[in-house]
C-alpha cells in the first residue's frame, strides 16, 4: 500500500511536524512528464521546410539565415544517430534534455572554429527547432538555457494576439511591469514544455511547472502566480479561484490522515481509523487533524518505532513509561532537548481514547477487545489545571507589560504611514536619475532595467517607485514601504478601537459595516458587524468617528487600486471535487495593490499573503520600541 508523505523521523515531535505541514498540493505526479510535438515524425526535410516558414527566419537568402538552417539541420543529423520513434524520443535518449548542456560539444564536433562561436551558432539553430516545437524540453533544460530573448520570440510566435489579450489583462488587473515580465515568462517556458499555444494550456499545465519548483528549487516559482490569474482573466483557465487556493489539500480522508505517521497495517490501524471515523462528525477539521497528530503520531506510531514487535493495544507497563518519558522533552537535531508544553494535553488525550472504548464496548460488543487499561493513570494529569492557569497568567502578564506601550505604538503608526506616503510624493514627482531632498536626507530617483525595458515586458513600470540614498546607496521600495506603513496603521487603529482578534478582524468583509436607526431618536449609527469566531456568537460593534475615520481611509485605498468590488472565491473545503467553490463578499482587509501584493490573510481568504502583523507592521513596531519587536 502506498502511503503519501509518510513521517518517519523518530527524533521529532509527529503533531508538531503535522501541524507545521504545509496545506498544500505539490502535484508530484505530474513533474518529469513528456510531451511530443505537432511534428514529431517528419523527416528531417520535412522538418527543415516546416522550421524555415517561422517568422523569424524570412525566406530571404542570407549568411544568417543560411548558418540558422545549417546548424538546425547539423542538431538533426545528431538526432538521427539515437534511438527512437520520433525527435522527441531521439531528444530524450540523446541526454541533451537535461541541465547539463555539454551535448553541445558533441554536436560541434570537428568544427575549427572557437568553442564560444560553435556554442552561439549551435544555439541559434536549437532555437529554430525549439519555436517550431520539433522538441519539447524538460523545464531542467529550459532553466539552464537561461535565453530570455527565446522566451520574447515565443510571443512574437506562439499566438501573439494571445499574448495582447493577456497584457490588457495584466492592465486590467493593475500588475506592474516585474510581475508582467515574469508571468509572460512563465507562460512561454510552459508553451515550450507542451508544445501548446496559450488556450490550450490547462491547469495540470501550470500544476506540472510548479510541481518541477518545488522539487528542483524547493520554492515557488516566480511569475506563476501571476500568469495563473492572467490566463484565468482572460478564460483559459475555466476556474474561479487562484492557484494558492486550487492547490489547497482540503480536508483529507481519515485513512490518509493516520497513514501519514506510517503506522503498519494490522488490526490496530483499522480500529484507529475506525475510532476517528466516529469522533470526525462532532469535530472541527483543524482539531481533528491535530487529535490524529497526537494520538498517532507521537504515541502510536512512537511505540511502533521502538517497540516493533508489540502487537496489543495494551501496553506493558515498562513501554508506557518509557513513552512518557520520551513525550516529555522535544528533541531535535544538534540541539539540547526542550520540555515539552503540552505533555499534560497529550497525556489526556491518549487516555481519553482507552476511556472512549471501555466506554462504547458496553454498549457496542464490537469494541469490546480493545477496551484495555490506559497506560495513562487519572493521577498523570492532575495538574492540568494548574497548568492552564499557568498559560493563562503567562498570557495577561504579556499582555501587562505591553498596554502602556500601546499610545506609542498608536503614535508612531501614524507618523510612521505620514512620513511614508510624504517620501512616496515626493520621488513620484522626481524622474529617474533625479535626487530630491526630503526630512533632510537626498535621495535619488531609480529605475530598473527590468521596468523600463519595453521590449521584455510590453511598456515600463507604471506605479513602482524605487529610490537609493545618496550617501550610502541603499535602495529603498517606496510603493511597498508605503503600502506596509499605511496596512501596519489600519490594522493597529482598528484593534485598538474594535479590541476583536485577529481572526475576527481578517473576517472583515464590505458588508459588515451596517447603519441602525435608533427608534425613539431617529438617529442613524454606524454598526460594525463581527462574524462568529472563537465565541461562537455574532456581534454589533458601535463605530465612532475615530474607527470610522480608518474604515473609510481603507475603503478609498481599495477604491483606487479597483479592489473594492472583488469578492473572494474559494475552492472546494473538503476532498470532493463535486464540491463547488463558495463565493464571500470583499475583504476589508485584502486587496491586490499596485506591488501586487496582499496585505492580510484570512481563513476565509487562502488567497490572501501573510499577516500585516508579523509581516508588513516590523518596522512600525521597530520604531515605537514595545517590547518584543526586535
Amino acid at each position: 500500500m502506498t502511503r503519501p508523505n509518510v513521517i518517519t523521523r523518530s527524533d521529532r515531535p509527529a503533531a508538531r511536524v503535522e501541524e507545521n505541514r504545509p496545506r498544500t498540493l505539490w502535484h508530484d505526479h505530474l513533474a518529469g512528464r513528456s510531451h511530443v510535438g505537432p511534428i514529431d515524425r517528419l523527416s528531417i526535410d520535412e522538418v527543415m521546410a516546416k522550421v524555415a516558414e517561422l517568422p523569424q527566419w524570412p525566406a530571404a537568402q542570407n549568411w544568417k539565415n543560411e548558418r540558422r538552417r545549417r546548424n538546425a539541420r547539423t542538431i538533426l543529423n545528431w538526432l538521427a544517430r539515437h534511438p527512437g520513434d520520433g525527435w522527441q524520443a531521439r531528444w530524450l535518449a540523446s541526454g541533451a534534455d537535461g541541465a547539463n548542456l555539454d551535448w553541445l560539444d558533441a554536436v560541434t564536433a570537428g568544427d575549427p572554429h572557437s568553442e564560444t562561436t560553435r556554442h552561439d551558432e549551435i544555439r541559434d539553430g536549437l532555437v529554430g527547432l525549439l519555436l517550431g516545437r520539433v522538441v519539447l524540453p524538460s523545464y531542467d533544460m529550459v532553466h539552464s538555457y537561461r535565453a530570455n530573448m527565446l522566451f520574447h520570440r515565443v510571443r512574437q510566435i506562439f499566438r501573439p494576439d494571445l499574448f495582447d489579450r493577456l497584457q490588457v489583462a495584466a492592465d486590467e488587473l493593475h500588475f506592474e511591469g516585474r510581475h508582467i515580465d515574469d508571468a509572460f515568462t512563465a507562460i512561454a517556458k510552459v508553451l515550450l514544455h507542451t508544445g501548446k499555444n496559450v488556450d490550450q494550456i490547462t491547469t495540470e499545465d501550470l500544476f506540472e511547472l510548479r510541481a518541477w519548483a518545488q522539487r528542483r528549487r524547493k520554492n515557488a516559482f516566480k511569475g506563476l502566480t501571476e500568469a495563473w490569474d492572467l490566463l484565468r482573466h482572460i478564460g483559459v483557465l475555466p476556474v474561479t479561484v487562484t492557484l494558492r487556493a486550487a492547490a489547497r489539500e482540503g480536508q483529507r480522508p481519515t485513512a490518509e490522515l493516520v497513514d501519514r505517521y506510517g503506522t503498519r497495517p494490522g488490526p490496530i490501524r483499522d480500529m484507529l481509523i475506525r475510532y476517528f471515523e466516529h469522533r470526525r462528525p462532532a469535530m472541527d477539521y483543524s482539531s481533528f487533524r491535530d487529535l490524529i497528530g497526537t494520538v498517532v503520531g507521537n504515541f502510536w506510531a512512537d511505540i511502533e518505532r521502538h517497540y516493533p514487535e508489540i502487537d496489543t493495544f495494551d501496553l506493558p507497563v515498562e513501554v508506557a513509561d518509557a513513552w512518557k518519558q520520551r513525550l516529555r522533552f522535544i528533541r531535535r537535531p544538534g540541539k539540547e532537548p526542550t520540555p515539552r508544553r503540552t505533555y499534560l494535553d497529550m497525556l489526556q488525550q491518549v487516555r481519553a481514547v482507552y476511556l472512549d472504548l471501555q466506554e462504547w464496548a458496553l454498549e457496542d460488543p464490537s469494541w469490546a477487545p480493545w477496551a484495555v487499561r490506559s497506560p495513562v493513570r487519572r493521577g498523570e494529569t492532575h495538574g492540568m489545571v494548574k497548568h492552564k492557569k499557568v498559560v493563562t497568567a503567562e498570557m495577561h502578564q504579556r499582555v501587562r507589560e505591553r498596554l502602556p506601550h500601546l499610545p506609542v505604538l498608536v503614535t508612531t503608526a501614524h507618523a510612521h504611514r505620514d512620513e511614508q506616503a510624504a517620501l512616496l510624493t515626493a520621488a513620484a514627482a522626481a524622474q529617474p536619475g533625479d535626487t530630491f531632498t526630503h526630512a533632510g536626507r537626498r535621495y535619488r530617483r531609480v529605475l530598473l532595467k527590468s521596468h523600463a525595458d519595453e521590449r521584455r515586458i510590453g511598456r515600463p513600470s507604471r506605479s513602482r517607485v524605487l529610490v537609493e540614498t545618496v550617501d550610502g546607496g541603499e535602495r529603498i521600495d517606496l510603493t511597498k514601504a508605503e503600502d506596509d506603513a499605511f496596512w501596519a496603521w489600519a490594522v493597529i487603529e482598528t484593534l485598538r478601537h474594535t479590541g476583536v482578534r485577529i481572526e475576527e478582524l481578517l473576517g472583515l468583509t464590505h458588508l459588515a459595516l451596517v447603519s441602525y436607526k435608533l427608534p425613539d431618536t431617529g438617529e442613524v449609527v454606524p454598526l460594525l458587524q463581527i462574524v462568529p469566531s472563537k465565541s461562537n456568537e455574532e456581534r454589533l460593534l458601535l463605530v465612532g468617528p475615530e474607527l470610522a475615520s480608518v474604515l473609510a481611509a481603507i475603503v478609498s485605498r481599495l477604491r483606487a487600486v479597483g479592489g473594492v468590488a472583488t469578492s473572494v472565491t474559494l475552492g472546494p473545503t473538503c476532498s470532493d471535487p463535486r464540491v463547488p467553490p463558495i463565493s464571500y463578499p470583499p475583504l476589508v482587509f485584502a486587496s491586490c495593490g499596485p506591488t501586487h501584493r496582499s496585505p492580510v490573510t484570512s481563513p476565509r481568504a487562502p488567497s490572501v499573503g501573510p499577516v500585516v502583523v508579523n509581516i508588513r507592521a516590523p518596522e512600525t513596531v521597530r520604531k515605537s520600541g514595545t517590547p518584543g519587536s526586535r
